[in-house]
């Protein structure tokens, strides 16, 4: 009798181990693209890069509140320095003119893609008569410097009309070269983070990296503001840590009743202890 229930025990307790060491080895992933079909449709496909990887997924947007425009300015351009040099981001925008080689020669090098001005009749013997005319009467405007290393490159002038399509009237209200709000009372800033938007861990420390150097800059310049991020990402740690924090506490409120009720039931602790041991054998074996 003895033997058998030192067998069944030893074999409990190598099945809690077991357990133990595959719970430790899972690899637990929020990739929503899990719930999506095995074998997806070209739509479909686009939808989930989009999803995972593409940009509107992986940007955040920042602002800073709580002091004069000047303050939030200065924030602004330290905080966006300070980002720029953090690997965790591929983009650090507050509307200042930033000297970005790598973008440049992206721009450069697919002009004719991302030219507004090419279609078909573009590279026509009328179209490039036109379009060449036009580059060099730009040599004679206030644009003459920046169109004269480009000419002989750039004939067509495309670099020029990608720029030309950049500048326009609607964006964000400029203070000082920075992005603020209509009334000056908000600075803006748009990050773009290096890991994809379904990665919720990276995306949760993308935004300690921004919290953190927030604080450091406004403790440095003993300012008072307030940080504010919204985006996907964003929501995205928010929704887990709100579910966690719920699950959290219902499991301890729902516990503390079942546990109350048992004692009240059986008026012996030991009885409660011994009743939990099948509970939480199945939740680990559940797991």
């Amino acid at each position: 009798m003895r033997s058998t229930r030192a067998v069944s025990i030893t074999l409990w307790l190598l099945l809690l181990l077991a357990c133990a060491l595959i719970i430790e080895r899972t690899q637990f992933s929020a990739d929503l693209t899990a719930f999506m079909p095995s074998e997806p449709t070209k739509n479909q496909k686009v939808f989930i890069d989009q999803l995972k990887s593409g940009a509107a997924s992986r940007l955040i947007l920042v602002g800073i509140e709580g002091a004069d425009t000047e303050t939030l300015v200065s924030i602004s351009r330290e905080m966006s320095r300070q980002l720029r040099l953090q690997q965790a981001f591929t983009l650090v925008n507050n509307g200042e003119a930033v000297d970005d080689e790598e973008k440049r020669e992206f721009i450069y090098t697919h002009r004719y893609l991302l030219s507004p001005a090419v279609d078909a009749e573009r590279f026509t013997s009328a179209g490039l008569h036109d379009a060449i005319s036009e580059s060099i009467a730009l040599l004679a405007s206030p644009a003459g410097l920046l169109v004269k290393p480009l000419l002989t490159r750039d004939p067509t002038g495309e670099t020029v009309q990608l720029l030309n399509s950049f500048n326009h009237d609607a964006g964000p209200q400029i203070y000082d070269g920075v992005w603020v709000s209509p009334q000056g009372e908000r600075a803006i800033l748009l990050l773009q983070t290096q890991v994809e938007g379904s990665d919720i861990d990276g995306q949760q420390h993308a935004m300690a990296i921004i919290q953190t150097t927030f604080e450091q800059i406004t403790k440095a310049e003993a300012v008072s503001a307030r940080l504010l991020m919204s985006g996907p990402g964003i929501f995205s740690v928010t929704s887990r840590e709100t579910i966690k924090e719920e699950v959290k506490r219902l499991s301890i409120v729902s516990t503390v009743i079942i546990i109350t009720l048992l004692l009240l039931l059986y008026r012996s602790f030991t009885a409660v202890l011994l009743g939990t041991i099948p509970v939480f054998t199945g939740i680990v074996v559940g797991i």
